[in-house]
């Protein structure tokens, strides 16, 4: 049997893909036209030919090495259904920035303008990244289906001890991602919330009556950005943590 072919990298460069993005930058095409020219002015039309495409290949594999050609774009996973728990956790945390959204355009008082804008910051970060833990937490869940699917098509009867702590660590994962998940829609809720007091108490009594509204407002804001930080942590590049 002849030697078994490794399987491409989804993410590696092939030299026709190559070719073809080197094909389209101008700069490349008039180098390689000016090389095959010299060819062409000796006499030799063959010899044109393939020095205009080896100018070609050379300045594609140049422009990659230099980074030209861009980097490969990773592969966005896939966004949550709207009826799973991710999904409804994220549309949760939707209606709270549109909340915030139309409280920061309504007629405030001075006191409430900067706690407000501050929130609308920290809740659009939150969603960015929240977006991102609930496609995470799909993912697991239709990891995790498709290993249960492939035990029973097998059918052969308990998982091996290997299977089962591959199960159990994306069940561990997935409920880490979800309780951060949860946290900060709880949190944005909360200073949603502490917010509307201080308007409403400000708009009755005046700025003065508000400093116990505002430092409540506060405190919620340092918590919410916690639970962005824990959400910015959920979706780095941890190498033992694969999604």
């Amino acid at each position: 049997m002849g030697k078994e072919l490794l399987p491409r990298n989804p993410g590696q460069q092939t030299l026709p893909g190559l070719m073809g993005r080197a094909a389209l930058d101008p700069w490349l095409l008039l180098g390689a036209t000016v090389i095959g020219g010299v060819g062409w002015a000796v006499g030799i039309s063959f010899l044109a030919v393939v020095v205009a495409v080896v100018g070609l290949g050379v300045g594609a594999g140049v422009k990659v090495l230099t980074g030209g050609m861009g980097p490969v774009q990773k592969k966005q996973l896939a966004a949550p259904g709207a009826h799973t728990q991710p999904g409804l956790l994220l549309a949760a945390l939707d209606g709270y920035v549109e909340d915030l959204t139309r409280l920061r355009e309504s007629d405030l008082p001075d006191v409430v303008i900067d706690p407000v804008i501050e929130a609308l910051v920290a809740a659009n970060d939150a969603r960015v990244n929240a977006a991102q833990v609930a496609a995470a937490v799909q993912a697991l869940d239709q990891a995790l289906d498709r290993s249960h699917q492939a035990r029973t098509r097998s059918r052969l009867g308990q998982a091996s001890a290997g299977v089962r702590q591959a199960e159990e660590r994306m069940v561990s994962r997935r409920q880490q991602l979800i309780d951060n998940l949860n946290t900060a829609v709880v949190e944005t809720a909360e200073v949603y919330t502490k917010l509307l007091e201080l308007s409403a108490t400000a708009h009755m009594s005046g700025s003065q009556d508000a400093d116990g509204s505002v430092a409540a407002v506060n405190t919620s804001l340092d918590s919410l950005r916690t639970a962005l930080g824990e959400l910015e942590r959920s979706t780095g590049d941890d190498p033992e943590q694969p999604f």
